[in-house]
């Protein structure tokens, strides 16, 4: 139902007049998945990859901002109690060239701002 929703979504005429576009998904979810209403896993990268500018030419050079409001991985947040919240300070942040980038990302997706609410 929702990869059918997404690929008719690419098809309408109405997105030649907008100038960008915004998309939320709130779900459960692991790793680099989420579920659907009717209980299917469906990929991020689905999702990006159906929005790229080759399967969605009416927004490219647009401005795509995906937001992903899922879990993503199998641990349990611990509660924080209000008061007790410690802050980061400049001896915690450390300087770093690691590259976080786990998947190749497609020559056709571009303008695209990929935000996760959790990390894996």
């Amino acid at each position: 139902e929702t990869k059918m929703a997404i690929r008719e979504f690419t098809k309408k005429p109405e997105l030649q007049n907008v100038d960008s576009s915004i998309f939320i998904f709130m779900s459960h979810g692991i790793e680099e998945s989420f579920y659907t209403k009717d209980g299917v896993e469906i990929s991020r990268d689905f999702i990006v990859n159906e929005l790229n500018n080759q399967k969605c030419p009416a927004l490219e050079g647009k401005p795509k901002f995906f937001i992903f409001n899922c879990c993503r991985g199998h641990e349990i947040m611990i509660p924080v109690e209000i008061g007790k919240m410690q802050t980061a300070t400049k001896t915690d942040i450390k300087d770093s060239t690691t590259t976080y980038l786990t998947h190749p990302i497609e020559v056709n997706t571009t303008d695209a701002c990929i935000i996760h609410s959790t990390v894996p």
